[in-house]
């Protein structure tokens, strides 16, 4: 999928570590080791209850403050059970975002049972951008066919993030109709991470001759496209261009004054002269 050149998440409370902090004390680490702990013993408390409910567990889940995130992290690691998988699906449509987020997240690393493939219906159209990014994702990583008439609509998004994740999504499907919508919403696109992501989803589509208009990527005036583009690169060559890619890179590599970019560039430089 297309990496995002710009950095746009959500604040998830996430547990300290020790690797992360290295100014806690001992105590403090046998504190949040004790925390964690405690913490668990909880949650296994609310799936292994013989009184559940889903919905008196959602109710005790939106009681939590800084637990939440580490409750929806115990649900992945349960590897979705009948009593996990129906609360991440309940919680793909929280009132807070980035909860329907790591809810989706999750759910889009499984294969979903038909029963409830509703919810990646609901989160293509859901108001937070990038749980439409996931989604999108989602269809196209479970070839979910039904979801293409929604892909083509959200090339229209107001959202480039999504616009440009469509197009690629589309693509990676080969969806026949995706085709002919990426061609012609790439003549009015104004936004140029989306333009080089719809010339992506056309050479994954075959037009490969669109390789040289992505490499000329390379030298736009925009580090983070500069960035996007070497990235994208490390995920498409084949070996009948990679000759050419590696040239283009290498002049680019030259020319670079940022060290984002210049990472991303010798990232992808290292990665298809080791292929």
């Amino acid at each position: 999928m297309p990496p995002n050149p710009y950095t746009s998440t959500f604040s998830k409370n996430k547990p300290i570590s020790k690797e992360e902090n290295s100014d806690l004390s001992p105590k403090d680490i046998f504190f949040w080791a004790y925390f964690k702990g405690w913490c668990k013993l909880n949650y296994q408390d609310l799936l292994e209850s013989d009184i559940y409910d889903v919905k008196e567990t959602i109710r005790k889940f939106n009681a939590m403050n800084s637990e939440k995130h580490g409750f929806i992290q115990y649900l992945d690691e349960t590897k979705l059970s009948d009593k996990s998988l129906e609360i991440l699906v309940e919680l793909t449509n929280h009132k807070l975002d980035y909860i329907r987020l790591d809810a989706i997240e999750i759910l889009s690393s499984y294969d979903l049972e038909e029963d409830i493939n509703h919810v990646w219906a609901t989160s293509l159209l859901d108001s937070e951008p990038l749980i439409r990014v996931t989604a999108a994702e989602m269809v196209a990583e479970q070839n979910i066919t039904q979801g293409v008439p929604i892909l083509i609509k959200m090339l229209n998004d107001k959202s480039f993030l999504v616009r440009g994740y469509a197009a690629v999504s589309l693509s990676e499907m080969k969806a026949k109709k995706g085709e002919m919508f990426v061609k012609r919403k790439l003549r009015y696109e104004k936004n140029h991470w989306v333009k080089l992501n719809m010339l992506t989803a056309l050479y994954n589509y075959g037009d490969k001759q669109k390789i040289k208009k992505i490499l000329s990527y390379l030298e736009h005036k925009s580090y983070q496209i500069r960035c996007a583009t070497a990235n994208i690169l490390s995920m498409i060559i084949v070996a009948n261009n990679k000759k050419e890619a590696i040239i283009a890179l290498e002049t680019a590599l030259v020319k670079e004054k940022t060290i984002a970019a210049k990472s991303s560039i010798l990232s992808t430089l290292n990665q298809l002269k080791s292929e």
